[in-house]
């Protein structure tokens, strides 16, 4: 049996990350698969791995994760962010800062270290790497491995042009939307690239009625998910009809900013922020919701949009995030155009409020779902393992 080797930041809560536990609890009777991930988040990974499958930390520690999101702060110059960052999670402990900020910057010049020498001396068959970064060390020091890099993000041209650079010396690029493909294709000739969606696990055990008005969006609270606007797209919802409510699952480090900014709009009764949740938590909350909803200002591929469709859930989303134009049409859901916050607001009421357009549907978004299933996908990935 082939071993293949998956290379990864971390193992906790994320799209990427769930579509990594989703290809290798679905390859893991074909190959010995090992994933390498550089932190350990938590005592367990956050998806359910098959016990076939070896997860070997490279650090035993977050403090580094941390550390990114001041550096990031810092970098777009919002030292007020920054300064109200440092004291939630520190309060006015200096001593712990000083240790915590010396531990991080060793640790952040070991993640490179410690990532460069496992895979120098690395014994595998075939190794994916799921970031840019990975993709210049495999290139420079495996010259062995079959090696395979997986792009998620959709990025600016700029992007682009530095992934493909990273890909030098990479056997095959998989993308996971057909915009990012034809993107790909048309700047490059010299490498090997596959489109393959990410894949929907299982169809869930029961089925949205559609008879509430429920909203759900689940997702990491960063910037990019534009969860603002998504509370602003509430603001006028409430105004015009109170009885609708929206539960958002997730974590990230906007979580006590959108705290505060539906206590500041008093909407503490129509929006919960309930943090990160199982899948089973996530398919019950999907059956008693009407709509899932996203404003993310950019997507590769929607994996918890297809998870809600698989529910028989619409969708309601901006235009903006490239990879959910491939998922949503006017018959399964409702793209709005120039980020209108307004218009999601009245389609969002409308919507709910036409209980003939929106069963008709949430059954052609379970239909779209069904061309994401693990039958239609994982035949493409042995392809690509056996550079077919």
């Amino acid at each position: 049996m082939k071993k293949l080797t998956i290379l990864c930041l971390h193992m906790g809560y994320g799209g990427a990350e769930n579509a990594i536990a989703s290809l290798a609890n679905n390859l893991c009777n074909k190959y010995d698969i090992e994933i390498v991930s550089v932190y350990k988040l938590y005592d367990k990974e956050a998806y359910t791995l098959d016990k076939k499958i070896n997860v070997t930390y490279l650090m035993e520690t977050d403090i580094a994760l941390r550390t990114d999101t001041y550096k990031k702060l810092l970098r777009s110059h919002k030292i007020f962010k920054l300064f109200k960052v440092l004291l939630r999670d520190y309060k006015i402990n200096i001593f712990r800062l000083a240790k915590d900020t010396i531990d991080s910057y060793i640790n952040v010049k070991n993640k490179k270290r410690l990532m460069i020498n496992y895979i120098k001396n690395m014994n595998t068959d075939i190794v994916l790497s799921t970031r840019l970064e990975y993709n210049y060390y495999l290139s420079e020091y495996q010259p062995k491995a079959y090696k395979v890099a997986w792009e998620h993000n959709h990025g600016d041209i700029k992007y682009i042009r530095e992934v493909i650079k990273s890909c030098n010396g990479v056997d095959r690029l998989v993308v996971v939307s057909k915009g990012l493909y034809d993107i790909y294709t048309s700047e490059t000739n010299d490498l090997k690239i596959s489109y393959i969606p990410n894949v929907l696990d299982e169809l869930p055990d029961k089925k949205s009625k559609l008879d509430n008005k429920s909203l759900v969006s689940v997702g990491r609270l960063v910037t990019v998910k534009g969860y603002n606007d998504m509370i602003d797209v509430m603001k006028i919802i409430n105004e015009k009809d109170p009885s609708i409510t929206l539960e958002i699952i997730g974590d990230g480090d906007l979580k006590y900013d959108l705290k505060n900014k539906v206590k500041d709009l008093k909407l503490d009764k129509n929006i919960k922020l309930v943090g990160l949740k199982d899948k089973k938590y996530i398919n019950d909350k999907l059956a008693k919701s009407s709509l899932f909803i996203s404003t993310s200002h950019s997507e590769s591929f929607g994996l918890a949009v297809i998870e809600a469709m698989s529910a028989g859930v619409p969708v309601i989303a901006f235009d903006s995030a490239e990879g959910l134009t491939e998922l949503i049409d006017n018959k399964n859901g409702i793209l709005i155009q120039n980020r209108n916050i307004e218009e999601m607001a009245n389609e969002i009421i409308e919507l709910l409020d036409d209980k003939v357009r929106i069963k008709e549907m949430g059954k052609n978004a379970y239909n779209t779902s069904l061309n994401y299933t693990k039958d239609k996908v994982y035949d493409k990935w042995l392809k690509v393992m056996e550079d077919k």
